[in-house]
Parts: structure tokens; C-alpha cells; sequence
């Protein structure tokens, strides 16, 4: 895995906003659990960037549509995305 993060600006994305966040929450476990740098401080840096990042993308979704994609996941036991 690249030690470089691309890191995107919320305003860029192209796509719906709560799939990027997912993606991006992926993304964020995929590192956690199978990146190993040499120096785990590395480590630490990378994943407090992504998840600054993750954070970013999920402020970015509008409250009405993060709210919808609740409502309908309690509603049918089942994540829309």
C-alpha cells in the first residue's frame, strides 16, 4: 500500500456524498487493519488523516438526505448504500 493519501476536498467529489463517506470509511479500516509501516508513528499519521478526511465527507452530506438514509435503514433493517 502507497504511504501517500490522497486526500480530497469535499467540494471536488463528483458522486453522492454518503458513498464517498462510506467509501472513504472503508478506506479508513483498510489501513487500520493491513497497513504495518516500519515506524508506527506513521501509522498514527496516516489513519488521523484519513479520518480527519472521513469526517469531512460525512459533514459534507446534507442533513436531509443523511437523515432519509437513516430513517430508511431503521425502517428496513438494512443499509441503502
Amino acid at each position: 500500500m502507497s504511504t501517500q493519501i490522497q486526500s480530497q476536498n469535499p467540494s471536488d467529489i463528483n458522486g453522492d456524498p454518503l458513498v464517498e463517506a462510506s467509501k472513504a470509511t472503508d478506506d479508513l479500516y483498510k489501513i487500520r487493519d493491513t497497513y504495518y509501516p516500519p515506524n508506527p508513528n506513521d501509522k498514527i499519521s496516516i489513519l488521523h488523516q484519513e479520518s480527519l478526511r472521513c469526517l469531512d465527507l460525512l459533514d459534507s452530506i446534507p442533513l436531509g438526505q443523511f437523515l432519509l438514509s437513516i430513517y430508511l435503514c431503521l425502517y428496513f433493517g438494512v443499509a441503502m448504500i
